[in-house]
Formats: C-alpha cells, sequence, structure tokens
C-alpha cells in the first residue's frame, strides 16, 4: 500500500512530497519522492484509480484546525 507523504512547507501549509510505503498495513519508515512516485504507481496499475482523503491539522487546545482535502 502507498499513501500520500505530505511535508509542512509552512505553519499552516502541507504539500504533497511524494508516497510513503506500506508492508500490509505498516509504515515501512520510506517514502518515494513525486518524480519516483509515478513509476511506482504506474507499475502498481494505480494511476488510473482515484481515492480520497481528508485531513484536519491542528489541535482543539490551540484552535487553529484546518481541513484539507485530496483526490489522487
Amino acid at each position: 500500500m502507498v499513501l500520500p507523504y505530505l511535508e509542512r512547507v509552512e505553519s499552516d501549509k502541507v504539500q504533497v512530497a511524494g508516497v510513503a510505503l506500506f508492508n500490509g498495513d505498516k509504515y515501512t519508515g520510506k517514502t518515494l519522492s513525486k518524480e519516483k512516485s509515478g513509476l511506482l504507481l504506474s507499475l502498481m496499475n494505480q494511476l488510473d484509480k482515484t481515492n480520497r482523503m481528508a485531513l484536519v491539522l491542528g489541535s482543539k487546545k490551540d484552535g487553529h484546525r484546518f481541513h484539507w482535502q485530496l483526490e489522487i
């Protein structure tokens, strides 16, 4: 399984930096860049499928919550 790997670029912004690699349901600690992830997804025959993911960034405690949705 692969999921988008996000990096914080500013205190309130994130960007997709590539993909995070999993072995079953466990994160391997390895990532691939956006350039290499396209090849992996192509080999896995996943480029023609879409997935949705929603993230909530921040915490209730500090009152700064950001809702973000990505369709890949």
